[in-house]
């Protein structure tokens, strides 16, 4: 039976020719498994060697215990834009035991030695919103009426007075006392981003002691941003709990809704981030792996969270070597070295 026909219990029943309630009993013992797939980017060779390079240049060695793990990415801050639907862009399957799955193409918190939150994460969340008089009167409204609207066009001037006058003074103002000004702003490769070399952005990012850079992220690649990877999804779980009438009520939901979340959700996603990248490793940059789970919240309730996780050594010299056979070799001889390998 085709993929496009096993969406729902009802056309699966009737394509098997049993009951719902038969095939029902069926998903119950395990003999069908639901199966939910998700759209994933189609990447080209050189997409994937990008994506292994990037998560090797994330690797350090931790030389009180001579391991080898990720960075802890506290001065990294991952920037995103988002447009929030009531729809989903996830489709239910369902599949037999065994059955190949189809691939379907912000600011690390920090916690006190006991726990408390020192900085929640979260620099600031901004609609892309503008103020339009009401051409016509309506029972809602009186013709010349303010409404909220979205901006339908996200360009280079867009997020370039976004950056300047909103993130950055956010996260200088919020940035906690005693950690480091020097800093990454992580972004994807769209074509609205702006590089750091514009005049206005260099101007704004070297302010009270702060240097900030933009880096980009590998291209199809949104499983390397913190919030494509799973806080965009956690806000919106809370967002869609809201009945809304109206863009102002949208807006005022998911800003209700980014604020509630706690900082260990945002942590958590972090750590999800670093799984990610040790499956980009384990597939030479490919993106049909599943999202692996650690069992975080555990882990969490009794102590034993990393802060970071650590990579086997056999991996990273996998991915070393891997990158090198296909000739991307400018400064892996320095990484392995920095790796003690």
């Amino acid at each position: 039976m085709h993929l496009s026909k096993r969406c729902n219990l009802l056309s699966v029943a009737a394509g098997l020719g049993c009951s719902e309630a038969t095939f029902w009993r069926w998903v119950k013992a395990g003999l069908i498994r639901p199966h939910t797939s998700t759209i994933k980017p189609s990447l080209t060779v050189a997409n994937k060697l990008l994506r292994l390079r990037y998560t090797v240049e994330s690797l350090e060695l931790d030389r009180i215990l001579n391991k080898i793990k990720f960075r802890n990415m506290y001065n990294t801050i991952h920037i995103d834009e988002k447009w929030f639907y009531m729809t989903k862009g996830a489709q239910r399957l369902y599949l037999a035991p065994g059955e190949e799955e189809p691939h379907r193409t912000f600011c690390r918190p920090l916690f006190g030695v006991n726990g408390e939150v020192l900085f929640d994460g979260k620099i600031g969340i901004f609609p892309f919103t503008k103020q339009v008089p009401a051409k016509r009167s309506s029972k809602n409204r009186k013709a010349g009426t303010l409404e909220t609207k979205p901006i339908e066009s996200i360009t280079k001037d867009v997020t370039r007075d976004c950056l300047i006058n909103k993130i950055l003074p956010a996260n200088i103002a919020k940035w906690p006392d005693g950690a480091t000004k020097v800093l990454k702003i992580q972004q994807d490769n769209a074509r609205p981003r702006i590089k750091d070399n514009v005049p206005a952005f260099k101007e704004a990012a070297q302010q009270s002691g702060f240097s900030i850079s933009l880096v980009q992220q590998p291209p199809n690649s949104p499983n390397t941003n913190v919030n494509d990877l799973g806080w965009f999804r956690a806000i919106q779980s809370l967002q869609t709990q809201t009945a809304c009438k109206n863009v102002d009520d949208l807006v005022n939901a998911v800003v209700q809704s980014f604020s509630e979340l706690q900082p260990q959700t945002l942590d958590n996603v972090f750590l999800s981030l670093q799984g990610c990248f040790m499956e980009i490793m384990k597939v030479q940059g490919h993106n049909s792996y599943k999202l692996p789970h650690i069992g975080k919240a555990h882990l969490r309730r009794t102590n034993q969270l990393p802060m970071d996780l650590e990579v086997p050594v056999e991996l990273a010299m996998q991915a070393i070597a891997y990158l090198q056979e296909q000739g991307s070799n400018q400064g892996l001889e320095m990484i392995a070295q920095s790796l003690g390998l």
